[in-house]
């Protein structure tokens, strides 16, 4: 699937092809008529060059899926006038470092000039450093619980992290739900649920909530039995609440155990609940999760707005944070060019350092030591959506 459209960029036109989400790691398709790409991320001809790195297939597409998507239709409604083609070539990193490895790969050595993704933390731990090796700015749209000042100053994150999100979410959870003590459950065997997990113990320490409890468990030795036995155990001590760290089928496992075992406890998970895959089979079992996320529909912002309003007309159902911080992603990117001057990933890496607020559909956003700034949303899950309680601090 291409996909044609232009971005302004300051006064430059930029025609974007899209190259198909499908398109796999291994045989990406070429945009039509760009010429080939040298080490400054421009190719001969001028155009730009961004790969978009994402979980299509895999234990983590349900986030990755919705992260394209929102790329593309940034691609295709963040268009209008100017001189430089610009070729987003959409890769599957198949959940897996090493898909990831495959697809930054692809695109470093088709010379791109930014690469937004990949989905997953862990994934992104083993694939930004050979961005960062190169000179290759990266958007982290959806890494919450990765370490970027570790890898280096190339990676910029779009999303909140978990040490931002997490805790705003206990704090809410005590002073709207009365949560003074709960109980942490975390996948030991994930490395997102791990970091989420380290989160809510700071978040409980810095709020002033006692963990009673800090329960790891393995998902690969659990059935639905299981889980039942996982939440009555932490039920034991009849804490005010219970603290979750998963993502994906752990995810909603959790949800339906809370629910069989009539739990009747604040449930406050980590942004690996903020995907409908995890929630709708949940069903009724998710209703009164709270979940801090970078976004939320109800937040009253213009852009927010029409963004809702063309997702669900473009694909039929409305978006989740995961769109939202994809379609952020490109919007921040153009903003970089424009700052920048340019379109090498020099320019680009220039640009995102000048930039000072940027209008998103995250909101009005900016960046301080590579991380955007912008204020959190927290949410309940309430009648198959997430209600916006309040928004928290930048």
């Amino acid at each position: 699937m291409v996909r044609a459209g232009r971005v302004t960029i300051s006064g430059l036109v930029a025609a974007v092809l899209i190259m198909a989400g499908a398109c796999s790691a291994e045989a990406p398709t070429e945009s039509a008529g760009a010429g080939a790409a040298t080490d400054s991320g421009t190719s001969t001809n001028g155009t730009l060059l961004v790969g978009s790195v994402a979980s299509l297939t895999g234990n983590a597409a349900p986030y990755g899926l919705s992260q394209s998507q929102g790329t593309e239709l940034a691609i295709e409604v963040e268009q209008a006038g100017g001189d430089a083609p610009i070729s987003l070539t959409s890769l599957d990193d198949r959940s897996s470092p090493e898909g990831g490895i495959t697809a930054f790969n692809t695109v470093i050595e088709q010379g791109a000039a930014a690469i937004l993704g990949p989905t997953l933390s862990p994934v992104a731990a083993q694939t930004d450093p050979l961005a960062q090796a190169v000179g290759v700015p990266v958007l982290a749209v959806t890494n919450t619980t990765l370490d970027i000042a570790a890898i280096g100053d190339a990676v910029w994150r779009v999303t909140l992290s978990e040490r931002v999100m997490i805790p705003q979410a206990v704090e809410a959870a005590k002073d709207l739900r009365g949560v003074r003590t709960a109980v942490l459950i975390s996948d030991g065997t994930d490395d997102y649920s791990t970091g989420a997990a380290a989160a809510f113990r700071d978040g409980a320490q810095s709020a002033g909530v006692e963990l009673s409890e800090d329960i790891v468990f393995d998902p690969t030795t659990l059935d639905e039995a299981g889980y039942e036995e996982l939440i009555t155990r932490a039920l034991q001590g009849t804490p005010d609440g219970l603290f979750l760290a998963a993502r994906s089928t752990p995810a909603t496992n959790l949800l339906l155990a809370a629910d069989a075992t009539d739990a009747n406890v604040p449930l406050v998970g980590g942004n690996g609940f903020n995907a409908p895959e995890v929630l709708v089979p949940a069903g009724p079992a998710a209703s009164g999760l709270i979940v801090a996320a970078s976004w939320n529909p109800d937040i009253d912002v213009e852009a927010s707005r029409t963004f809702v309003r063309r997702f669900e007309e473009r694909y039929g159902r409305s978006p989740d944070a995961f769109a939202a911080q994809g379609y952020a992603g490109i919007q921040i990117l153009v903003a970089a060019v424009r700052s920048g001057g340019g379109t090498s990933r020099q320019a680009i890496t220039e640009g995102l350092r000048r930039l000072g607020e940027v209008e998103t559909v995250l909101g009005t956003l900016s960046f301080a030591d590579n991380e955007a700034v912008y204020p959190a949303s927290i949410q309940e899950y309430v009648a198959d959506r997430f209600e916006l309680l309040q928004r928290g601090s930048s």
